[in-house]
């Protein structure tokens, strides 16, 4: 779904904010492989196809060609669907598990959590909000830096900046999130140098 012309110069009407940024995948996956050094072979899951969510899955998938390692993707196609989709994820036996920030996985975030630690599965996400509901890590920018950018950008416009002439921001800083308590019980032991950067 293209609205912008570059980020830099969007032109027309339209400008904002970006949330993530390819690099931000490699680099998730990356630490996913530290915490997990076995992984080899992921899954992911996503909500339908969409062009909301495409464009970050593709991201993921390219991240892990890049990488070498196998990528499964299951598709969520609603709450009734959660067990059956994580039941598939289990059966193909994977080495961990990636999650979107799709609307649909974060709002049963705690379930999707439970069920992967309960398949003894290591989970990665974006948001920290998926840590704090006992996923193992997430790497990412903060959802409440982006607000407060964007509501610094709607405060440009009204006073009279053009969108065509505001650059879309990609985030300025990630964090990554650990979940101690998830990783003792997966027996996962957290490195010196993840330690120093979560």
């Amino acid at each position: 779904l293209e609205l912008v012309g570059a980020l830099e110069a969007p032109g027309g009407n339209a400008t904002g904010l970006a949330y993530s940024s390819p690099s931000q995948s490699e680099t998730r996956l990356k630490i996913l492989k530290e915490l997990v050094p076995r992984a080899k072979r992921l899954a992911m899951l996503r909500e339908p196809p969409g062009p909301l969510t495409d464009a970050h899955a593709d991201e993921v998938v390219r991240a892990a060609q890049k990488l070498g390692l196998q990528l499964k993707i299951q598709v969520i196609r609603g709450a009734a669907d959660l067990e059956r989709g994580m039941t598939l994820v289990a059966r193909s036996r994977p080495d961990a598990l990636v999650i979107l920030s799709d609307p649909l996985l974060y709002v049963h975030r705690r379930r999707i959590a439970s069920l992967a630690l309960s398949s003894g599965l290591p989970t990665m996400a974006e948001q920290s909000d998926f840590v704090d509901s006992g996923a193992l890590a997430a790497y990412g920018p903060s959802v409440a830096q982006a607000y407060e950018r964007a509501a610094r950008y709607v405060d440009r416009i009204l006073k009279g900046a053009k969108p065509a002439t505001l650059p879309v921001e990609l985030p300025k800083k990630q964090y990554l999130v650990v979940n101690q308590k998830t990783a003792k019980a997966l027996g996962l032991p957290i490195s010196r140098s993840i330690s120093r950067r979560a």
